[in-house]
């Protein structure tokens, strides 16, 4: 599965270009070098060093015994990317042999920014850590190994240290953003299949109640139809449809009026059989009357029984009197299919309806179906067996992944669509708090169950230059450099690399559009800043 589409570049993006020029061309702008002004300024070391919680970027003079060196040290919050605004740091300085001494400097000369000076008392190297006090306690940070050289003219023979060359991108403009950076490292990605989809009602839980013939729409004696919102049971009778007159109506009522004389047909032919039993246990009647008197009795019988059936089929179909009673205004129950709420009211009590159309509409939103297309291609990866891993994510909302067994697979599309190379994939999942809305799109991620311990970034360090994917590494704390990547498999977040990345590099995840607009600007940022 290749990664997802990296971001694409946007033409929005100038004005930030324009300002962020701005930036690096005025008030903000600084040499590395500080005090840069003199012709015999030393030459400097910059270094940078990430921590959990902090990137330091460090630029100081190669110091010589008894001089001060300055340093200028910026200090980042590495999950905010904002400077440190207020509070102090020390540099902790550790000769190869001896005594170590600290400096502290008590706050920063303005945001993210410390210029502090460091007088060396002897020559040799010294192991400089940074101590960043916070709310979790004391980060020190590991600056390396500082030469301090015993005068001038052994600096003068030292070799000069090398920058790093690259697009600059000052702190003052990364702070702006701001800008973060994400490591490359191993970890351990199951694919997803990420895909447009959309929330569709379970067609076995919505209900359009059309009436069967047209009438009169009456409501439930005391209830009112039901309104919006309402919740209702199967078997419910929701309203009642007045007919007109008509031969089955007719036919309806009569049924009921022929079971009703039927009955005493029954009843009086009863009666006669037990008195012709009676009088021919007296000898007082024939046996040939007994058994006429039995005959009419079991006839009468079963044409009450028949004329019952005939009355059950109407009520079968839900036609009845409106009172109650034999003769009563005939009349139709309408009855609620399913268990679910009213989702929507298209007629009121009194009004005439038709078979054209439904007069209530039910919905059981407690399970819906996602529908997501996915490409052809990729439909042999969804295993029917496996209960799928799905991820959600509405417009401008953060990803949600469902619990396991909150879905299931019901259906993958037999057919794919010849302009889209795309078939459907349902699946139903629980929506017990109603948060997915029938007829809502949605992005769909689909765990595919094949997992590897890969070298990887975050997706959202991608960028597409028309067509070619690349990715902005930081290789000091104001330089970085545009690296062309091949991607592989991605789990949304992360994505695969195959070439163009190292373990442990870093690469820009959010500001990169800014780093990127640096790199094309043709106002050039001077490469460093005097503080």
């Amino acid at each position: 599965m290749p990664a997802p589409s990296p971001r694409p570049f946007h033409a929005r993006w100038i004005g930030l270009l324009l300002f962020l020029s701005a930036v690096s061309s005025g008030c903000h702008t600084h040499d590395h070098a500080p005090d840069a002004a003199a012709d015999d300024e030393h030459p400097s070391v910059a270094v940078t060093v990430w921590s959990l919680r902090h990137e330091v970027f460090a630029e100081y003079e190669l110091p010589v015994v008894g001089e001060p060196s300055h340093f200028a040290t910026h200090v980042s919050d590495v999950s905010s990317g904002l400077p440190r605004r207020a509070g102090p740091v020390s540099y902790r300085l550790q000769p190869t042999s001896g005594a170590p001494f600290t400096v502290v400097d008590e706050a920063p000369a303005r945001d993210g920014i410390y210029l502090t000076e460091v007088t060396y008392p002897r020559a040799g190297d010294w192991q400089l850590t940074l101590e960043v006090p916070g709310p979790d306690g004391v980060d020190a940070i590991d600056l390396g190994t500082v030469q301090v050289h015993a005068s001038e003219a052994d600096l003068a023979e030292a070799p000069v240290p090398e920058h790093v060359e690259g697009i600059s991108f000052l702190k003052e403009q990364q702070w702006l953003l701001p800008t973060l950076t994400g490591t490359v490292s191993r970890r351990s990605l199951e694919e997803q299949l990420t895909s447009p989809g959309r929330i569709r009602p379970d067609p076995g839980r919505v209900a359009d109640l059309v009436p069967p013939l047209a009438g009169r729409l009456e409501a439930v004696a005391g209830r009112g139809l039901p309104a919006l919102g309402d919740s209702v049971t199967a078997g419910d009778v929701l309203a009642w449809v007045q007919p007109p007159l008509s031969e089955a109506l007719v036919g309806a009522v009569s049924a009921r009026a022929e079971v009703a004389r039927l009955e005493v047909d029954v009843a009086r032919t009863r009666a006669a059989l037990e008195r012709v039993r009676s009088l021919h246990e007296q000898e007082a009647r024939s046996a040939r009357e007994l058994e006429e008197a039995d005959f009419a009795h079991r006839a009468a019988v079963a044409a009450r029984d028949g004329a019952h059936g005939a009355l059950a089929a109407y009520e079968a179909a839900g036609i009845s009197s409106a009172d109650g009673e034999a003769g009563g205004p005939p009349r139709f129950a309408i009855r609620a299919p399913i268990d679910g709420v009213v989702d929507e009211v298209l007629a009121v009590a009194g009004q005439s309806v038709s078979t054209d159309g439904p007069i209530l509409r039910i919905v059981d939103a407690a399970t819906v179906h996602v529908e997501v297309q996915v490409r052809a291609e990729d439909l042999g990866l969804l295993d029917p067996a496996r209960p799928p891993r799905l991820t959600l994510t509405l417009a401008r909302t953060t990803p949600v992944e469902l619990p396991p067994g909150e879905a299931r697979l019901v259906h993958i599309g037999l057919h794919v669509d010849e302009r889209t190379g795309r078939a459907p994939v349902v699946f139903a999942m629980s929506n017990a708090d109603l948060r997915w809305r029938p007829g809502t799109a949605v992005e769909v991620s689909i765990g595919t169950g094949r997992a590897d311990a890969a070298l990887s970034i975050p997706a959202s360090a991608l960028i597409d230059e028309e067509g070619v994917t690349v990715v902005f590494v930081q290789v000091g704390g104001e330089t970085f450099e545009r690296r062309v990547v091949r991607t592989g498999l991605t789990d949304g977040r992360n994505v695969e690399v195959l070439s163009g990345l190292t373990d442990g590099e870093r690469v820009v995840t959010d500001g990169a559009y800014a780093v990127r607009l640096a790199s094309v600007s043709t106002t050039e940022a001077a490469h460093g800043h005097a503080h």
